[in-house]
């Protein structure tokens, strides 16, 4: 993301304020080349490239947008595609230093359906880098109430498929059930040409994690089986080891067709190791542990 108003003058009187070089300015972070072009409103450079340079000049985002007539919400949205490339690419601390850029005043000045989604990225923030699973259940419950009537279930945004999800991930209560499965079968039913597939693979991964936790096997492979269809044929690329690992873990808890179990949780591992999912690898392998499974066994 670029940010795309003339703010290579502000920083340069900033820097000279300060009696700072161009070398020792952009030191180790862009050439002096680059902020030679930036001083002169010639590049517009990254998101991530103007933090850093006021990170070394001790200056706040906050202080350049009141020099300039960028609103407030201009810069939210001119940040948002940054935020959702660190989310959609679990960098999660990154998404939770981009998030602290948001104060409250910008966030109140925002429509509700922005404020959701804030509070969306907030919640990956709170859960991966806090771990405090609590507060992100909060956040949901509260994002939700904005918009959502409890006793209507015949229309779910983009954004309250989403936090309905995370309900879930966070309480497992049949009140919550009820609501996941009444969504999913919303989302479903949408004509092809606007069906949010990205939800619906969201929405069976919450109710696949439930059964999963609850050891009901035979739920889970319902729901894995159902997603990881989803997944292949409708670009759901990242859901796709999950799908195929529960898949093979259900149909070897309830004893059925070994081998085509070992060979989902396998292909499963591969997947992860092929496109670089190191983590996600990690917990596989730890589930396959825990279960005293061997992947190798022929009967």
């Amino acid at each position: 993301m670029n940010v795309d108003f003339k703010i290579g003058n502000h920083i340069k009187s900033i820097r000279v304020a300060k009696n700072i070089s161009q070398a020792e300015l952009c030191n180790d972070i862009c050439s002096v080349a680059t902020l030679v072009r930036i001083e002169a409103n010639k590049q517009s450079p990254s998101f991530e490239l103007v933090i850093a340079l006021l990170n070394r000049m001790g200056v706040s985002i906050d202080s350049i947008i009141a020099r300039t007539n960028y609103s407030n919400s201009s810069f939210y949205y001119a940040l948002k595609d940054s935020l959702i490339t660190a989310n959609d690419g679990a960098h999660w601390h990154k998404l939770s230093t981009q998030l602290q850029l948001i104060n409250d005043e910008l966030y109140q000045s925002l429509p509700i359906i922005e404020q959701q989604f804030i509070d969306i990225m907030r919640i990956n923030a709170v859960k991966f880098v806090d771990k405090d699973f609590e507060l992100a259940y909060s956040i949901a419950k509260n994002a939700l109430a904005k918009t959502f009537n409890p006793g209507s279930f015949d229309f779910f945004s983009h954004e309250e498929l989403r936090l309905i999800n995370a309900l879930l991930q966070f309480d497992h209560s049949p009140e919550h059930l009820v609501l996941t499965h009444k969504a999913l079968e919303w989302a479903e039913k949408q004509p092809e040409s606007v069906k949010d597939y990205p939800a619906c693979m969201l929405l069976l991964t919450g109710l696949l994690i439930t059964s999963y936790m609850q050891g009901d096997w035979q739920n889970a492979f319902h729901y894995a089986s159902r997603g990881y269809k989803m997944a292949i044929t409708k670009n759901g690329f990242k859901f796709v080891p999950n799908f195929l690992f529960a898949q093979g873990m259900s149909l070897y808890q309830l004893n059925t067709d070994l081998e085509r179990a070992r060979l989902d949780m396998k292909e499963a591992l591969h997947f992860c190791y092929q496109y670089e999912m190191p983590e996600l690898y990690d917990v596989l392998l730890q589930d396959i542990r825990e279960f005293n499974i061997e992947l190798e066994k022929d009967n």
